[in-house]
């Protein structure tokens, strides 16, 4: 009564409609993160994909347009996420700690990857694959309600800190503004917990670099190079080799070093523009989203899934665009504040003041807990 019979195309549609309403919604997502706070937006959103989660089985035994219709909008509700998170740290972090704080969500999806691959493994094989859906719809929920209760959008309106810990971090802040079957999800699960620990790793070797003396431009570049040449080079070695030994260890390794360019990816945003984070995070997810969004789709044309062989087309055209977006990166990018986006924060960061040329400043409010 589970069994879905659904062809390489339609599979391909479904898991790539998620990222259809989170392309669509980035932009305004941000400017919802800049007004009301990450706080209050990380809360309704995780709420909220939670509770549609839980509807997707429903929705995909009534019809398969039902489910892509729910999808898209549970995409709705994830949009802010990154944008929220990155709001978040630059009220939080301090500046010569910004990376491990801003690599933090990384880790986090990465642990959360290799546990629902894990524990879904086992949910299927014990019941069914609707019950993977309500579990994590209810865990989604209950986080939700600890959220509400433990954490708060700055310092200052946190319940538990110490005063010296509030002081200390927004004079952190202020100084930077001054300067500008279960065997197979096992198997599928194990890369990404070892890319959670090595982003951990990578996190503190980035802090500890900029901290020493090195640019933080220099640093930013180096990381998402390491990141991306080294994956994209493991997916074009996929095309020479039939070898699933070599297929094996290629995937994991291309999995694996992701996380040195979550040290670029999540921190640079807080590096260029803390004021404007929740918008330039949302301006770097779209583009993020897109490509998971037509990349299952434009696979499902491509390749064969009776066909192995047929994948080598899509892993070294993945590749081809990996190098492309690393080189532009590296021509383009930067670690500094830029000048459109020098700013300071009141006392209680409950304001940004923008400066701009026209005025002294402007003040756009960001509602607290």
């Amino acid at each position: 009564g589970y069994h879905l019979n659904w062809t390489a195309k339609q599979q391909g549609l479904a898991l790539s409609s998620i990222y259809y309403g989170q392309i669509a919604l980035q932009l305004p997502g941000g400017w919802l993160v800049t007004r009301f706070g990450g706080w209050r937006i990380l809360l309704w959103s995780i709420f909220l994909c939670s509770l549609l989660t839980i509807f997707q089985p429903l929705a995909a035994m009534h019809s398969f347009t039902s489910f892509i219709v729910l999808r898209i909008f549970t995409g709705f509700c994830q949009t802010p996420f990154h944008a929220a998170v990155n709001d978040l740290w630059s009220r939080w972090t301090p500046p010569l700690e910004i990376t491990r704080f801003a690599v933090a969500p990384a880790i986090g999806e990465t642990i959360g990857v290799f546990v629902s691959m894990y524990i879904s493994g086992y949910i299927m094989f014990y019941f069914n694959w609707p019950t993977v859906y309500y579990v994590f719809g209810a865990t989604g929920i209950v986080w939700s309600l600890t959220w509400c209760v433990f954490f708060a959008n700055s310092p200052s309106k946190h319940s538990f800190i110490s005063f010296q810990e509030v002081e200390h971090i927004q004079t952190s802040i202020e100084d930077r503004q001054g300067t500008l079957g279960y065997e197979i999800g096992l198997l599928s699960a194990i890369p990404f917990i070892l890319q959670a620990a090595l982003t951990l790793v990578f996190g503190a070797v980035a802090d500890k670099l900029i901290r020493n003396g090195f640019s933080t431009t220099v640093v930013r570049r180096s990381f998402f190079l390491l990141g991306s040449i080294v994956p994209a080079g493991c997916l074009m070695l996929l095309t020479f080799t039939s070898d699933q030994g070599i297929i094996l260890s290629c995937l994991y390794i291309t999995t694996i070093i992701e996380a040195a360019m979550h040290c670029t990816t999540m921190a640079n945003p807080l590096d260029i523009a803390p004021a404007h984070v929740g918008v330039v995070t949302a301006l770097v997810s779209i583009f993020s989203n897109l490509g998971s969004a037509l990349s299952p789709l434009v696979a499902g044309f491509i390749a064969d899934p009776e066909d192995i062989s047929s994948w080598k087309e899509v892993y070294f055209e993945i590749g081809t665009i990996i190098i492309a977006c690393s080189v532009i990166y590296q021509v383009y990018s930067s670690g500094n504040i830029q000048k459109w986006a020098v700013h300071k924060f009141n006392n209680n960061l409950a304001l940004y003041e923008t400066v701009t040329k026209e005025s002294d400043s402007e003040e756009t409010p960001i509602l607290e807990k």
